[in-house]
């Protein structure tokens, strides 16, 4: 009977955090233009995102090495996330990644520093 408002706070609290991550997420979608899969001279596309970016492909080349590690790492990422160990699909690798884990791990390391700075 007493865990009951401390669930209630918690789950309280769960909303309060996790409110801006959800607003940032719809505004984004929001005012994004919608995707497609053809190439786009002006902008980068799905076309840039499935098959690497000629946008990015003429500025890297002269880019210094903090550009050149920063598309490495991009496209290893990437590359990760297709090619997963679990035979997962891109989409649901994208959003067990960036809409489960990465805020579960944030809400979990917030939740942990706030219990550790009230000891």
């Amino acid at each position: 009977m007493q865990n009951k408002p401390i669930m209630l706070k918690f789950l309280k609290y769960c909303y309060w955090t996790l409110l801006p991550f959800l607003g940032v997420m719809i505004l984004v979608n929001q005012l994004s233009p919608s995707p497609t899969p053809f190439y786009i001279k002006e902008q980068c596309s799905r076309y840039c995102h499935d098959k690497g970016c000629p946008h990015f492909q003429t500025n890297v080349k002269e880019g210094n090495r903090i550009t050149l590690f920063f598309h490495a790492y991009h496209e290893n990422v990437i590359q990760l996330l297709k090619n997963n160990p679990f035979g997962v699909s891109y989409k649901m690798m994208n959003i067990l990644v960036f809409v489960i884990f990465f805020p579960f791990l944030i809400l979990s390391l917030l939740y942990l520093n706030i219990k550790h700075s009230r000891t």
